[in-house]
């Protein structure tokens, strides 16, 4: 889905999607950190 159809579903601003999206990606990098020490940041960003 997109920013958009996201924001339109739950009735709330797409910018709140985004920073809501955001912050849950920093707290998954934080909470899987320990795993992903050596793994690349993007996946499909080595061949």
């Amino acid at each position: 889905l997109s920013y958009r159809e996201i924001a339109d579903a739950l009735g709330i601003e797409m910018g709140t999607v985004m920073s809501r999206l955001s912050r849950a990606r920093e707290k998954l990098r934080e909470a899987l950190g320990p795993y992903l020490a050596n793994a690349p940041r993007r996946a499909g960003s080595q061949p």
